[in-house]
């Protein structure tokens, strides 16, 4: 096929919710409909948070698998994703349901997490549908060599299956001066965004938050995200007397915004696969504390200052009261992510996709 003719490509994702994943997702149809392809999103449950967006961008959205049992899904998918040229799998429940409905015919997959990719299942039968569903696949991309490295060590993928690493891309949306961000704070406002789960490490964020406030800073933590973990974290942060300090904010249509007037963005995840809203950080010249592990310093750099030692509470505050103290320390952290961010252009990670598809018959 060759790589300037339009293509229909389909992509089938779990849902359309905002998450990263989803985000990521919603940059790389806006870049493939730019460059003249026929791209249509098909989500399979969820509430329709990027539908709209989707729209507007030139993206076509069809229902019709969307919120119907299995079994039904596959019955339908069996004819709505033969129409395409190609089909990209994103997530679990999508992959499993293209494996089956696109049988002898090219699809993609995308490897989102650094997770068993059926984390409800024993392991061995995790790991068997896993290689199953990559060994049928064209191609499998990684979002980032965490990710690739983990499906390796787990087995998850055939060792004969190239993984192929494709890292988000990013559209840039502040053009705004970076000096007035640099200033001495005698309060802290941290920001972070984050799905209330376990793999989110928050627990040791609120020890972070009471640590800092043990030292008499005027700190506060701010959270975007919602979860099944929200009761048990109200809890905890009653419990360490924290209520006043930790504010449970759901869901947020304009992340850019509630980073853009913090002091710093703070992420403890015990492992990330990526971390979409590292980038959105990054736009909004806002210094990024993060655990040195899975993919924090692939994204931010392996030298980046803010990178502190994992589970670490003492290493943490550290880099937190350094960061909020020094001024020129902040402006080089946030002038060296600015420069990091152009490494994650929406160009080149749409252009990345555009070869691969192109390099199928």
């Amino acid at each position: 096929m060759s790589h300037d003719r339009t293509k229909r490509l389909a992509h089938v994702i779990t849902t359309i919710e905002r998450g990263g994943a989803e985000n990521a997702l919603a940059v790389l149809v806006s870049g493939q409909v730019e460059r003249g392809h026929d791209v249509t999103v098909v989500p399979l449950k969820g509430n329709l948070e990027l539908f709209q967006s989707l729209q507007e961008m030139g993206v076509k959205v069809d229902l019709s698998l969307h919120k119907v049992n299995f079994a039904l899904q596959l019955f339908k998918g069996l004819r709505t994703l033969r129409g395409f040229d190609f089909v990209h799998a994103h997530l679990p429940r999508s992959e499993i349901l293209v494996s089956i409905t696109r049988w002898g015919l090219p699809f993609f997959v995308t490897r989102h997490n650094a997770e068993r990719f059926y984390p409800a299942a024993p392991r061995i039968l995790s790991s068997m549908l896993s290689r199953l569903i990559s060994h049928k696949a064209q191609a499998v991309i990684a979002i980032s060599n965490t990710v690739k490295h983990f499906l390796q060590q787990e087995g998850d993928v055939n060792p004969s299956k190239r993984i192929l690493v494709i890292h988000y891309g990013y559209s840039l949306k502040n053009t705004s001066d970076i000096t007035g961000k640099n200033r001495f704070n005698k309060s802290l406002n941290i920001g972070t965004i984050s799905r209330l789960e376990e793999q989110k490490n928050l627990p040791f964020m609120f020890s972070v938050i009471g640590e800092l406030a043990s030292l008499e800073i005027d700190v506060r933590l701010e959270i975007v995200g919602v979860g099944s973990k929200i009761n048990e974290l109200r809890d905890l942060a009653s419990r360490l007397n924290l209520e006043d300090r930790v504010l449970f904010l759901g869901k947020s249509s304009d992340v850019l915004e509630f980073i853009g007037d913090k002091d710093l963005f703070l992420m403890t995840s015990n492992y990330e696969g990526f971390g979409m809203s590292l980038l959105e950080a990054m736009d909004a010249n806002v210094p990024i504390v993060a655990p040195k592990h899975s993919a924090f310093p692939e994204v931010l750099g392996f030298s980046h200052g803010g990178l502190y030692e994992p589970n670490n509470i003492d290493d943490c505050v550290r880099r937190i009261i350094e960061l909020n103290s020094d001024a020129e320390l902040r402006r080089n952290i946030v002038l060296e992510q600015r420069t990091r961010l152009s490494f994650f252009s929406v160009e080149k990670y749409v252009t990345i996709h555009d070869e691969l598809y192109g390099s199928i018959n």
